[in-house]
């Protein structure tokens, strides 16, 4: 909800699900001041919108909003009419009520596909699953 400048949008990064409001600026400004992202915005843009996007956003110091940041897959949902804090707290239930193991074993899994190879991450997918139909 409002700005998310610098590192407030590199911490959203970080983040495995994120929700904004529709008036909700983005931007990366640092490299107008002389200096870069560095707690792994870069990085992170770069896996999220592609090197292209990132490269016109980082280099430019370019702002953008809620609904380019959805169209762009930045942002898993707007929240209308000022509710990003309920939208927030409905998504964490939502998280919460899920069996915790199959959650972090699949945020983990998610995590190593964005990058490993198509069968290696076929594979993992595969043995975690086994791994985890044997604990239920």
């Amino acid at each position: 909800s409002g700005y998310c400048l610098g590192g407030g949008l590199e911490l959203a990064l970080a983040a495995d699900i994120r929700v904004a409001d529709p008036d909700t600026v983005f931007g990366l400004p640092e490299v107008g001041i002389g200096i870069l992202p560095s707690s792994g915005g870069v990085t992170r843009l770069v896996r999220e919108v592609g090197p292209a996007r990132t490269r016109d956003l980082v280099l430019r110091g370019r702002r953008f909003g809620a609904r380019e940041a959805y169209t762009w897959g930045l942002i898993g949902e707007i929240a209308e009419g000022g509710g990003v804090r309920e939208k927030a707290v409905e998504i964490a239930a939502e998280l919460a009520a899920q069996p915790r193991l199959a959650v972090s074993v699949a945020k983990q899994v998610i995590t190593v596909a964005a990058d490993a190879p198509r069968e290696a991450a076929l594979l993992l997918e595969q043995l975690a699953y086994a791994a985890l139909n044997r604990t239920g």
